[in-house]
């Protein structure tokens, strides 16, 4: 099919639709595969990490909630990263009285501002010079029709999903780095493989949000994959990604996700979906704490085992080109100086 045929706007939504069938039947079947023949014979083998410090982005609700009380019940020091003070505080007072672990505490972060990321960064590095595990969690699902713009010039998803992780990731490196066999985890998904991320309209002000809006969400989600596999690369620090599969989560419900997503989510979250605690328990702690693959990085992971197809995609000239593309809008270099 010739490129200019492709660009009409109804033979591309088609498309992406295509793609969208084939990607949910695909990973339907992996999904029925795991939960009926392999979720019961789960065999682990974690590492300990009583008294280490993790640091877990989007803890309020969700797969982040959950993945640090998991944390907390193996005896971390959890700092969760979160906007919502208010709600993340009763979280916090849940956790330590459910596990009675009190080592949780929340601490503002924005990753829709750099600045807020810079300044989370530094708080957190001031009272945790060893870090053992940064999970990359949060994240926005739905695209309103308008595009969003942040005060750093970012579309709201790149911010939040992509370029907030990528600074604090870097931000946070030398106390990762100060910690053995130190992770760094980043929730990704499935519906990466629906990108079509142009570092030239990284915004997506040319291209649009594509079928239901969902362009912004896919592209950030391709990009943390990006970033695991640069990080592979370049960091000395184990880097990991996984999809979650279709979770229950309050990021499903969002008003922001476009009607056709949120009739999709309703028909389908009764059978195929997992719960965030499941999610947490199965997937997070598989990337965070599995031994037997304490000697990998840059790989992406679905349903505790190895995603080729997500793999095959990271294309390893286009993560380093994104990468060097993030380090210029995020400034990093200034930032780096600034925060040593």
């Amino acid at each position: 099919m010739c490129s200019a045929f492709r660009k009409i706007p109804f033979v591309q939504k088609a498309l992406q639709l295509k793609t969208f069938t084939v990607l949910s039947t695909c990973a339907t079947f992996d999904f029925f595969i795991y939960k009926h023949f392999k979720r019961n014979s789960i065999q682990r083998d974690e590492e300990d990490i009583s008294g280490k410090c993790v640091v877990v982005t989007g803890g309020s609700s969700g797969i982040g909630r959950s993945s640090a009380r998991e944390f907390a019940k193996r005896g971390a020091t959890v700092v969760i990263g979160d906007v919502d003070l208010k709600n993340g505080q009763k979280v916090v007072n849940e956790i330590r009285q459910q596990t009675g672990n009190k080592n949780v505490s929340i601490l503002k972060l924005d990753l829709s501002d750099m600045d807020s990321v810079e300044e989370f960064a530094k708080n957190v590095s001031a009272k945790h010079p060893k870090i053992k595990i940064l999970l990359n969690n949060a994240g926005i699902g739905g695209s309103k029709d308008k595009n969003i713009i942040t005060k750093d010039g970012f579309n709201i998803h790149i911010a939040v999903n992509y370029m907030g992780h990528f600074l604090l990731t870097n931000l946070l490196m030398k106390n990762l780095r100060a910690e053995e066999h130190s992770r760094i985890v980043s929730t990704t998904s499935t519906f990466m493989l629906m990108q079509e991320l142009d570092l030239d309209d990284i915004n997506m002000e040319k291209s649009g949000f594509g079928l239901d809006n969902g362009l912004p969400y896919s592209n950030t989600k391709y990009c943390l994959a990006l970033l695991t596999k640069e990080l592979g690369k370049r960091s000395g620090v184990n880097s990991y990604a996984f999809c979650p599969g279709m979770v229950n989560t309050p990021i499903t419900h969002s008003p922001d996700v476009a009607p056709g997503l949120r009739f999709f989510y309703r028909i389908t979250m009764s059978w195929l979906s997992v719960t965030a605690d499941e999610a947490a328990s199965e997937f997070v702690m598989f990337c965070a704490l599995e031994n037997r693959i304490k000697g990998e990085t840059g790989m992406v992971y679905r349903f505790r085992k190895h995603f080729h197809k997500a793999n095959k995609n990271l294309d390893a000239d286009f993560a380093e080109r994104l990468w060097d593309k993030s380090s210029e809008m995020v400034r990093l270099d200034e930032r780096l100086r600034r925060f040593n």
